[in-house]
C-alpha cells in the first residue's frame, strides 16, 4: 500500500471487512516498506500466489486501469512469489 492512502487502498480496506469476519488473515505492508526488503514495487507489481502452485500477474495499462492477468505456473516463478509472500508476511502488519 502507498501512504497516504488512495482512494482505492481505503475502499479496499472497507471491502476486506466480510473476509476479515470469514476469517481470512490479511496483513499490510507500506509500498516504500516493501522495496527496502528487495520486493517487486515499481513498476506496480500485483500478483495473486494460487494455492502455492500458480501465479495469476496482473498488468495495468499507464493509468493503472487493469489490462488483465496472466496465469503462470512455472515453477522458478511460483517459488520468486513464495519467497516474496514470506518476506512480506513477515514485514507486515494485520488491520488495526
Amino acid at each position: 500500500m502507498s501512504v497516504p492512502l488512495g482512494d482505492y487502498s481505503r475502499y479496499a480496506l472497507w471491502s476486506a471487512q466480510g473476509n476479515l469476519r470469514a476469517a481470512e488473515e490479511i496483513r499490510y505492508l507500506d509500498r516504500d516498506q516493501a522495496a527496502a526488503l528487495g520486493l517487486p514495487v515499481r513498476p506496480p507489481h500485483d500478483a495473486w500466489l494460487l494455492d502455492d502452485e500458480r501465479v495469476a500477474v496482473l498488468h495495468f495499462d499507464d493509468e493503472d486501469h487493469l489490462l488483465g492477468a496472466e496465469l503462470i505456473d512455472d515453477a522458478a516463478t511460483v517459488e520468486e512469489h513464495q519467497r516474496w509472500r514470506d518476506i512480506a508476511w513477515k514485514a507486515s502488519v494485520g488491520p488495526a
